[in-house]
Parts: structure tokens; C-alpha cells; sequence
């Protein structure tokens, strides 16, 4: 017997995208969310010399190339089954800073309050977010 897991709500950092532009792809069924910081992260590093400016920069253009596709407010399906969709509404704690890294994380913590029955993730390479997520309760 096949039993189907709900497709996990996936964070895709500007680190992540960076380090693979196509890592928008390697999710297949899952709901891949996109935000506006990420995007001016993006924006700003390609300019950056080297490799890192080139994938900040075919990143940008696959996710363009995804608009094509449909609204990103309402999620646009991809070719492997993935949503891809932005998110924006954030509330970041009195005296926080408001990062990406921060919002990503306070991203994730409202979506596991409204979406309690799936799994909420942020895909990130770099360590201190990942270990700022895991000490505020966010995979």
C-alpha cells in the first residue's frame, strides 16, 4: 500500500539559490515559497564577481522565467508538481531585526501555525540561519 505525505511548505533562501539555481527544481510536489527579500538579495548579489553573481543572477531568471507561468500570489505549478509562491506577510517580534534571515524564520513560524498538518522548512546552505531557525522552533 502507498500512503501519500502532504507535500511540505519549503522556504527557499537566497544562500540556497545561490549556491544551486536550479534547486527550485528539486522539489518535486512540494509548496516552494519565494519572497520579496529574497529576491532583493538576489538583485544585489548579481553584480557580485564570480560564480556567486552568475547563480544570484540564473536564479533571478528561472524565477522570472516561472512568472511566465501564472500569478505568484496564487502559486504557479511548476513542471515537477511543485508550487512555487510568494509570501509576504510577516511579523517580525518588537526589537528584532528585520533581515531576511529573521523574516524568513518568522515566515515559517506563521506559516506552522496556519498550515499545522504539513511540514514548514526553511532550505537554507548557510549555518547560522539554520541554527537561528532551529533555536526559535523552525526546521
Amino acid at each position: 500500500m502507498v500512503t501519500h505525505k502532504a507535500p511540505r511548505i519549503l522556504i527557499l533562501d537566497t544562500s540556497m539559490l545561490v549556491h544551486d539555481p536550479n534547486s527550485l527544481e528539486g522539489f518535486p510536489g512540494d509548496r516552494i515559497i519565494i519572497t520579496p527579500w529574497t529576491i532583493d538579495e538576489l538583485d544585489q548579489l548579481k553584480r557580485s564577481e564570480g560564480e556567486r553573481g552568475e547563480h544570484a543572477l540564473q536564479a533571478l531568471r528561472k524565477i522570472h522565467e516561472y512568472s511566465a507561468g501564472g500569478d505568484f500570489t496564487e502559486g504557479i505549478v511548476m513542471s515537477n508538481g511543485s508550487t512555487l509562491k510568494a509570501e509576504n506577510e510577516v511579523e517580525i517580534p518588537t526589537g528584532t531585526d528585520h533581515s531576511p534571515a529573521n523574516k524568513n524564520i518568522f515566515l515559517a513560524k506563521r506559516l506552522m501555525n496556519e498550515c499545522s498538518t504539513q511540514a514548514v522548512i526553511i532550505i537554507s546552505k548557510d549555518i547560522n540561519r539554520r541554527i537561528k531557525a532551529s533555536m526559535l522552533g523552525v526546521s
